[in-house]
């Protein structure tokens, strides 16, 4: 874990990302840009209490949208006063659709990172996926090749829930039907039967691996 970081360390953070222009920062006309990125750094710690991985996922939630952030907007994230990062995913799943947990879930059972390009036909192309993917988007880690959580303790969270299991095993069909019929080669071949296992059919997994079925990798 990394240590703590106190105000001014918070306050020298929020002005690197101001000054990489990734933070739209509002400021009243009578208001000076230092005070107005003081007041807001201020939010930031307050609510984080310095701790990093809660300030990289609250800076990302306000920033990513593109909106003016204010010390209200900052403040209106879920907060961590305990310094223990599940006190921020319990508030924050509060918050959340019940879409964007139902993506979270599926995302957390899978014993694969799926790849971008798959997320339509994991998740669907409806407004409540289209929303609930972006709701998620600050936590996960999208590499060209993979679609991550950007911090491990998300995913152990989530798989500690009571709901995660039904969660799961009620919004997955669709990534084991991707996995079926439209998957590349490498995904299908490695990830096919295993999935079938996590989804309760482990025919496949026990009875499908031979000396054949090893040689034809070869």
């Amino acid at each position: 874990e990394l240590p703590l970081m106190n105000r001014a360390a918070v306050e020298g953070w929020i002005a690197s990302q101001h000054r990489a222009g990734r933070l739209n920062l509002f400021h009243w006309p009578h208001q000076s840009k230092a005070k107005a990125l003081a007041a807001v750094s201020d939010a930031f710690f307050d609510i984080s209490k310095g701790l990093p991985l809660h300030m990289i996922y609250s800076f990302e939630a306000v920033a990513r949208v593109g909106n003016e952030v204010t010390p209200d907007l900052v403040r209106a994230q879920p907060a961590c006063p305990s310094g223990d990062i599940r006190d921020y995913y319990a508030g924050f799943m509060l918050q959340l659709s019940p879409r964007g947990k139902a993506i979270l879930h599926v995302l957390a059972g899978l014993d694969f990172s799926p790849p971008p390009f798959a997320l339509n036909n994991c998740f669907g192309v409806d407004d409540q996926s289209i929303l609930g993917l972006a709701e998620i988007g600050h936590l996960l880690d999208f590499r060209e090749m993979e679609v991550r959580p950007f911090h491990g303790s998300l995913f152990a969270f989530l798989r500690n829930d009571p709901i995660h299991h039904s969660t799961f095993m009620a919004n997955s069909a669709p990534t084991l039907a991707w996995l079926e019929t439209e998957a590349p080669p490498y995904w299908r071949e490695a990830w096919l039967w295993i999935t079938q296992a996590t989804r309760g059919n482990a025919q496949n997994l026990i009875k499908g691996p031979s000396r054949e079925w090893a040689l034809s990798f070869v």
